[in-house]
C-alpha cells in the first residue's frame, strides 16, 4: 500500500495505452491526453462529450485537481463544462469537452481522407481534427481551502459591510 504523502502528486494509467500527465517546470498544469481504444472519437457539433483519459490519480486531501482548458483548445472551440478532481476519487478522469463549432469535432490521429474514409464522412463535410497527440486539458492542482462555516441569519449577513451589497451581474459597472 502506498502512503500518501502531503507533497507528492499520484497518476496511474487505468489502460497501458494512456499518457501520464506532465508539465514543464514554469507552467501551472498537467498536460493530460484522450485516450481512446478506436480510431477516431467524435464530438458532434454543440455536443458535450466525457473523454476518456485512462488516467486515475490520488493526492493528499490537502489537494484537489481542477481541469482547466489550454489555450490551443479554447482557440478551437474546444471548451471544457466541468472540472474538479477531488482528492478521494480513485476512477478514472473524464474530460468534459464541449464543441462549440458548427462543425463535429474529431480527436484521433487519421488524416482526413483517412478519417473520412474510415467514419463513412461525406466529402463535403466539414470536419475539425484535434490531433491525439495533443493535450486535451490541464489539470492545475489547487489547495483546498480549511475554514469554518457558520450558519447566520439572512439579517445578520446583509449587516456585513460591502462593496457591492447586493449588486447582481454587471452592478459594478466594470
Amino acid at each position: 500500500m502506498v502512503n500518501i504523502d502531503d507533497r507528492t502528486l499520484y497518476f496511474a494509467k487505468v489502460r497501458d495505452s494512456a499518457i501520464i500527465p506532465s508539465k514543464d517546470p514554469g507552467n501551472a498544469g498537467y498536460d493530460i491526453y484522450a485516450d481512446i481504444d478506436k480510431p477516431y472519437f467524435k464530438i458532434a457539433s454543440h455536443e458535450t462529450r466525457l473523454v476518456p483519459t485512462g488516467i486515475a490519480s490520488a493526492m493528499s486531501p490537502r489537494w484537489y485537481l481542477q481541469v482547466e482548458e489550454r489555450g490551443s483548445t479554447g482557440s478551437k472551440g474546444i471548451k471544457k463544462s466541468a472540472g474538479v478532481i477531488d482528492s478521494s476519487y480513485r476512477g478514472e478522469i473524464f474530460i468534459a469537452i464541449t464543441n462549440v463549432n458548427q462543425s463535429d469535432l474529431y480527436i484521433t490521429d487519421l488524416s482526413p481522407e483517412e478519417l473520412k474514409k474510415t467514419a463513412s464522412i461525406d466529402n463535403d463535410s466539414e470536419i475539425i481534427i484535434y490531433p491525439l497527440k495533443k493535450a486535451i486539458a490541464q489539470l492545475v492542482l489547487h489547495e483546498v481551502p480549511d475554514v469554518a462555516v457558520r450558519e447566520i441569519s439572512y439579517e445578520e449577513l446583509r449587516e456585513i459591510p460591502s462593496d457591492r451589497g447586493e449588486g447582481r451581474l454587471g452592478s459594478s459597472g466594470k
